[in-house]
């Protein structure tokens, strides 16, 4: 992968939205979070973190952001690629004309 994303939250704040949103018995909620990988594992696995312990719309800011800062990495590597590219090809010409 180019790059690793996690999306987190404190697991008290998953516990709540599990028990909560999904109706699922305070239990039940923390045996599937206990099944999960750790945080901190996962944390250290990852290049990126977003923090969802807030609101829906903090977490689109924060997604709205890494992806305009990850359409503009895309876009300077293609420029680089393509500026590459042609240096390559005017090299290329200037030996075929010598």
């Amino acid at each position: 992968f180019d790059l690793v994303v996690l999306v987190d939250a404190a697991r008290a704040t998953r516990l709540a939205r599990l028990v909560g949103d999904r109706g699922l018995a305070e239990s039940e909620a923390s045996a599937m979070i206990a099944a999960q990988m750790p945080s901190e594992l996962k944390r250290a696995a990852s290049d990126v973190v977003i923090d969802n312990d807030g609101p829906r719309d903090a977490l689109g800011a924060q997604v709205d952001a890494l992806w305009r800062t990850l359409v503009a990495r895309a876009d300077a590597v293609g420029a680089n690629a393509t500026a590459a590219g042609a240096s390559r090809e005017r090299r290329s010409s200037a030996e075929h004309v010598a």
